[in-house]
């Protein structure tokens, strides 16, 4: 069997992005890793939000044991604001707080977060601790695909979450099936287009990669709508969070060589693997501090 995992962002990007991947799973061991607690608004909305995602995950028959809760913050989605960007580009054990924790913590009473319930404490709020609970974490699943929010989204947590993510995989010298699905294609208030039956073009996207897309099996749009309208703490008279329930789903896709080099943040052990593929890649972040490096934007 395959080991299948999803990585969201927030509580519900995995139904908004994945719910033909979580509705077929029965052949596959698939987990789901909730990366922050989407505490934007505070601790008591943050347990709705979480409950709201067990809740839609329970009807795809994900088990409780699959849902992963990284625990970590979330301060907002432009760049300066984004808890992950932020993070991402900060130093290693320097602290990013929210507004709610400078540690990771599970917004259940009652349940705890990954971190400590392998290593018997709450993870800090730093570069230093995110990347040692995805490393942990995806050396438990040892997934054969991953599903992750784009590096092209506009959202900062949901671009800087592929940035480490491929950090990750490069320490752990592990190859593995990325796929990306795109939440905030650039204009929420036009994309998704309302009252369509299927994805267009989003505005974050060029035609290449548009046109080299994967599409999903067609599925019951109303029933992807039943699974979104769970999350009534999310949803807005926009229309947004609703307009994802389509007949089908999309994912981009990239080889890996290709990724790495659009990848901002360079370690040593990358510049290793990719110094013959990359010579001036290495000479950059030999004469920086290996930020900001090949960003698109």
């Amino acid at each position: 069997m395959r080991n299948i995992v999803v990585l969201a962002p927030h509580p519900d990007d995995e139904i908004l992005g994945c719910t033909s991947v979580l509705k077929n799973h029965a052949e596959s061991n698939l987990w789901v890793i909730l990366v922050t607690n989407g505490d934007c608004f505070g601790k008591v909305s943050s347990e709705i939000r979480m409950k709201e995602s067990q809740q839609a995950l329970s009807l795809l028959n994900i088990p409780k044991d699959n849902i992963i809760v990284l625990g970590f913050g979330d301060t907002g989605m432009n760049l300066k604001e984004s808890f992950l960007y932020r993070l991402f580009y900060s130093d290693p054990n320097t602290v990013i707080k929210s507004n709610v924790s400078a540690h990771t913590y599970h917004p259940i009473d009652g349940e705890q977060e990954w971190y400590y319930q392998k290593m018997h404490k709450h993870a800090q709020y730093t570069r230093h601790d995110f990347l040692h609970s995805l490393i942990t974490v995806l050396e438990y699943c040892k997934p054969d695909e991953i599903y992750v929010s784009s590096q092209y989204d506009k959202h900062g947590d949901h671009r800087a979450l592929y940035w480490f993510l491929l950090e990750t995989l490069a320490q752990l010298n592990l190859s593995v099936i990325i796929k990306q699905y795109i939440i905030h294609g650039g204009n929420d208030k036009r994309w998704p287009k309302r009252n369509k039956d299927d994805f267009s073009k989003p505005p974050c996207c060029n035609d290449k990669l548009w046109h080299n897309r994967i599409i999903s099996n067609e599925f019951d749009p109303e029933e992807k709508y039943k699974l979104i309208n769970i999350f009534q703490s999310q949803i807005t008279t926009s229309g947004y969070l609703l307009s994802f329930a389509k007949r089908t789903e999309f994912f981009l896709q990239e080889q890996s060589e290709n990724s790495i080099l659009r990848t901002p943040w360079i370690s040593w052990k990358r510049i290793k693997n990719f110094y013959s593929k990359a010579p001036f890649i290495v000479y950059l972040a030999l004469c920086s501090k290996a930020q900001r490096l090949c960003s698109l934007y």
